[in-house]
């Protein structure tokens, strides 16, 4: 069972929650179209930022010991994975192109004000980010779900469904308390839920 919860963990990591939010504007529509090329393009572009560069950078550190496991379970170690992910996706944030990209961006900023709140929790509490991470896009689905007449619904079910099975599998592995974990949702909900709808209010 541990080993299930771990892999749970690592597939669910926050750092892949730009790529997972990438592949459902593509495949239902909220990224408009885009020639094939350029779409390739901007795909390889939001991957190398945002999953790629992190990934051997967090390597690096950890060869030079300055962090012990890709785990990172120290606030230390936290708030350089924090830092990291703001950087990567702001760096994304350039890069992107504003023409049919406009949902994307949305979240994309929505990511990075939800960090900045992990940034001033962590140091004072081990909130968890796998659940702050999976709380705001439940909050964003949330309101394309509301926004599309029931569209984005089973996107909306599915993020809870998945935040219930990462919950589940941190409290197995003993990552968080409960307090820890289910404030994480809330806290990264609420965060998203707010954020969107001002930002949808200034940019759609």
């Amino acid at each position: 069972m541990n080993k299930l919860s771990k892999i749970i963990s690592e597939i669910a990591h926050p750092v892949f929650i730009p790529t997972y939010t990438l592949l459902m504007g593509l495949a239902t529509g909220l990224i408009g179209y885009i020639p094939l090329r350029i779409l390739i393009h901007n795909i390889i572009w939001i991957e190398f930022i945002t999953l790629i560069i992190p990934f051997f950078i967090i390597l690096l550190l950890q060869s030079c010991r300055i962090i012990k496991s890709l785990t990172m379970e120290s606030r230390k170690e936290r708030i350089i994975a924090i830092i990291l992910m703001i950087t990567a996706l702001t760096v994304c944030l350039i890069g992107i192109p504003e023409t049919n990209y406009t949902y994307y961006i949305i979240f994309i900023i929505i990511l990075i004000i939800t960090s900045f709140a992990a940034l001033i929790i962590t140091p004072l509490w081990m909130i968890s980010l796998h659940t702050l991470g999976w709380g705001c896009l439940s909050g964003y689905c949330y309101i394309l779900s509301f926004l599309s007449h029931d569209t984005y619904l089973p996107y909306f079910i599915g993020s809870i469904l998945v935040s219930g099975i990462v919950s589940s599998a941190r409290l197995h592995l003993k990552a968080h308390t409960p307090t820890q974990i289910y404030s994480g949702f809330i806290i990264g909900f609420v965060i998203s839920l707010s954020s969107t709808v001002f930002l949808f209010s200034y940019f759609v």
